[in-house]
């Protein structure tokens, strides 16, 4: 008998949400029947009670979850799990540590019972575990098992929190994760009784054997990808690093994917519906347990708590979302629950790989923003769906891009196990032109294009979609596509060993780590709230996209800093906008007890103003704009910085960008004309079947804090002197951990991997869309860019595009894959910026990036 369909059972969450929903605190008096059996030990660490463990009793599939604290998993990676607990597959959930605050009494406990009560809301069983305490590579670990559902377990190493920084807590000595990571501790002892103590290997060899006894299909964790210090937890960082390792060393096959924390609450909301429902249904059984936490959605909202955005959101850590429906379980276009990659695509258009997967049938000459267009591609441009697992497909149905140049005559689909069908020609006008066969099991479909017309430009579709077995292909309604932007490419594995960071000092600026929200922000220049806390001092009359702007805001105004755990602070750091007009002149600090400090005058060149005051520990700080100077006409701040206690602010900027998970600019502009200080770049057009001849809308240029009207003098450059050497490096990623640098690209030697890899630049596991770029303080004149691509055989360039200040650009061909000199030549010209934005690369490239850009005077 075939089981319940998923949306019947989403149907009844959302259906106990609302009933439940006005009598939340009658979920507090649950309680928990916990049978504590004696644990089965397996030679591999397996458990016996545990039938979930062996993969022919997960015939659905087996899904590991690690994360570092109780309720990443239900705020971070839900609504995954949900889905795969209503799905029937077999669930593990892998706690790091106990998130027990710096308070080894009964908090850790209570979020325990809390993450137990939000399991069994997910299964829609009762809440009644049974416990046991097996060994895992040596170590004793707690094991929860739902007895109605023993497919369902959690597993509890209960190692101490190490704190928001890593800098960790009285109670455990100052150790933390991060500190066992970078070998600044030799081991790492856990809370509970009896004690159970880990090295750095322990712990890899614990993680390693609890994946192998779940036998997964997949692996989630949290941030493997990003930086430390780049806005999310210590322990979010670590948890995935080592998690990373241990799938690296024993399940290397194995589907892995990492889930953004923090910083995905600056990204757009994208978890609907019955998604919503079920991550909203299991996080108000939790809550009730967890006593610093607020208990729905709405007061968290009405706290201002960070909670209330990560509750309605979950990325992946390349930007990408995993909260599509669950593929292959029932009949139908499976398509829109795939990741989706392609071998280009225009994302200064809006025509990315995700739109032909968006269930919207249009493009070009209608809604251009509704089709994937690749970026001058042709024969040999691929479009490919991941699902990560197994479906049946019987059918896909294609729609080519509507307008009459660009078409599609021939084509390849090319499953997971390496079967081919042939793709006839489709048809010019954009109706569906479907393609049968025998019926498969896939993971992945991809489709190759192999010749287009003679008309064509930037190939493309409107719409694919892969049908299960028994669904009709019908054109899906014409409503707005989603904003979700498409996964980028898996992280490197050409990437070198990770070296050791240096040592972190006990004192930390935590700001980068803290949610960030304003009374107003312009986000049309990129002058965001968050650009406050990216670690850049510095805004216009210079780099005015490091800085935060309000919209005509002045005395008032404030921005706030939230953090989902307390910090103690001493001090902090407050620059100014550093252009002569926009001057806070008095403000107040306001922490989460409802304590104040006052603020005096920044002085107006935004160099550092420190704010001391007796220690506190708050979970939120707010700077309210109390007065500000008459010329003030878009009140902000260059940076803020918020200081633990015992250490020494940093006033000087890093040179690199703020990190890419910080909010981007909307796509819609805001209707009040943004009075900023500068006018932001203009957007290049695509280059052929362009989308609506309609002119777009322009952008203002500043009215009020005008910058002065005298053009800064060109400075006259040799043909022969390379300029890239002199020039403020910037780019979309860089990989901090190995030192591959964005300022390697132009630091004079032309070498990265297999060679020295700390003399190139390499992207975090990013290809199409990363960008570099080179900055003056003052114009230079520039006529060639020599291009050298990252040696080694895997990343290359295959196409990209060099913009400057005054918005004009030049197309970047090909790149040697042996990271030989490419030129480009072009009229010479003035300009204070130099941009490369890299439009595609090949199919094997994992971290994009380059060797060296060198740039010469006309």
């Amino acid at each position: 008998m075939r089981a319940p369909s998923p949306s019947s059972r989403r149907q009844r969450l959302a259906q106990r949400l609302l009933q439940s929903s006005s009598a939340v605190p009658g979920r507090a008096a649950r309680r928990v029947s916990v049978a504590v059996v004696s644990a089965v030990l397996l030679g591999t660490g397996a458990l016996a009670l545990a039938p979930a463990a062996s993969a022919a009793d997960c015939p659905l599939g087996s899904t590991v979850n690690v994360v570092a604290h109780p309720d990443d998993d239900l705020f971070f990676i839900n609504p995954a799990i949900a889905r795969d607990v209503t799905a029937g597959r077999c669930s593990t959930t892998v706690f790091a540590t106990s998130g027990d605050g710096g308070d080894r009494a009964g908090y850790s406990q209570g979020r325990e019972l809390g993450l137990q009560a939000a399991y069994a809301d997910m299964a829609g069983v009762a809440n009644s575990w049974t416990a046991a305490r097996p060994t895992f590579a040596g170590k004793a670990v707690t094991v929860m098992t739902l007895t109605a559902r023993p497919t369902v377990q959690l597993v509890y190493l209960r190692l101490p929190d190490g704190n928001i920084d890593g800098s960790g807590f009285a109670s455990a000595g100052y150790g933390s994760l991060e500190k066992l990571y970078r070998n600044q501790v030799s081991s790492l002892s856990t809370i509970d009784a009896p004690q159970q103590t880990y090295t750095r290997s322990a712990l890899v060899a614990t993680l390693g054997a609890a994946l192998t006894a779940a036998s997964p299909t997949a692996i989630r964790t949290m941030d493997d990808v990003h930086d430390y210090g780049d806005g999310d937890h210590s322990d979010h960082y670590t948890v995935a690093r080592l998690t990373a390792e241990a799938r690296a060393q024993y399940l290397p096959s194995v589907r892995f994917n990492g889930y953004l924390g923090y910083p995905g609450g600056y990204l757009p909301e994208n978890v609907t519906g019955t998604d919503r429902a079920a991550k909203l249904s299991a996080f108000e059984a939790y809550a009730p347990y967890d006593s610093a936490m607020c208990p729905t959605l709405e007061e968290c909202r009405a706290a201002g708590r960070p909670d209330a955005l990560w509750l309605l959101r979950s990325y992946l850590t390349d930007g990408g979302s995993d909260t599509t429906p669950d593929p292959g379980t029932e009949d139908g276009n499976a398509a829109a629950a795939a990741r989706v990659t392609a071998s280009s695509q225009n994302t200064e258009t809006g025509q990315l790989a995700a739109k032909a997967v968006d269930g919207t049938v249009d493009g070009w000459p209608g809604d251009h923003t509704a089709e994937w267009a690749t970026q001058g591609g042709g024969a040999g441009s691929w479009l490919e769906l991941n699902w990560g697992e197994g479906i049946g497909l019987d059918h896909v149905t294609l729609f080519d891009r509507p307008n009459t140049s660009d078409r599609i005559t021939g084509g390849t689909l090319t499953f997971s196990d390496g079967s081919t069908v042939a793709v006839p020609a489709l048809a010019d006008d954009g109706s569906a032109v479907t393609v049968t066969f025998t019926p498969r099991t896939t993971t992945s479909v991809r489709l190759t294009i192999t010749s287009v017309s003679s008309t064509t430009s930037n190939v493309g579709l409107a719409e694919i979609q892969a049908w299960t077995g028994g669904g009709s292909t019908t054109p899906p309604p014409t409503t707005t596509p989603p904003t979700t932007t498409p996964p980028t490419t898996t992280p490197p594995t050409t990437t070198p060993p990770t070296t050791t960071p240096p040592t972190s000092t006990p004192s930390a600026n935590v700001a980068g780590a803290a949610t960030v929200t304003a009374s107003s922000q312009n986000t049309e220049t990129g002058q965001l709230a968050s650009k406050a806390v990216d670690g850049v001092v510095d805004g216009w009359p210079g780099t005015y996209t490091a800085e935060w702007a309000t919209q005509g805001g002045g005395s008032g105004s404030w921005l706030q800093l939230a953090w989902a755990q307390p910090r103690s602070l001493d001090r902090v750091v407050l620059h100014d906008r550093p252009n002569t007009s926009d001057r806070i002149t008095g403000g107040r600090l306001t922490f989460s007890d409802g304590s104040t400090v006052a603020v005096p005058s920044l002085p107006d060149n935004g160099t550092a103003l420190t704010v001391t005051f007796a220690a506190r520990s708050t979970t939120s700080l707010r700077l309210d704009v109390t007065a500000v100077s008459t010329t003030t006409s878009n009140v902000g701040l260059a940076e803020l910085q918020a200081w633990t206690v015992a250490g020494t602010p940093t006033t000087s900027a890093p040179t690199t960008t703020a990190p890419t998970t910080s909010a981007p600019p909307t796509t819609t502009a805001p209707t009040t004309t943004a009075p900023t200080t500068s006018a932001p770049p203009t957007t290049t057009a695509p280059t052929t079947s362009a989308p609506p001849t309609t002119t777009p809308p322009t952008t203002t240029a500043p009215t009020t804090t005008t910058p002065p009207t005298t053009t800064a003098p060109t400075t006259s450059v040799p043909a022969t002197t390379n300029v890239a050497r002199s020039a403020t490096v910037t780019a979309s990623s860089q990989n901090s951990a190995t030192g591959q640098l964005a300022s390697k690209a132009v630091d004079g030697v032309v070498d990265g991997y297999p060679g020295v890899h700390t003399a190139e630049w390499a992207t975090q596991g990013i290809g199409a869309g990363s960008w570099l770029q080179l900055g003056w303080a003052s114009p230079v004149r520039v006529g060639r860019v020599v291009l050298h691509d990252r040696p080694n055989p895997n990343d290359q360039v295959t196409g990209a595009t060099i913009t400057f200040s005054d918005g004009t650009s030049v197309t970047v061909p090909v790149l040697d894959n042996a990271g030989g000199a490419v030129t480009v030549t072009f009229p010479a010209r003035s300009t204070s910026t130099l941009r490369v934005t890299i439009t595609s690369v090949s199919g094997t490239t994992e971290s994009v990036g380059l060797a060296e850009l060198l740039a010469y005077g006309s």
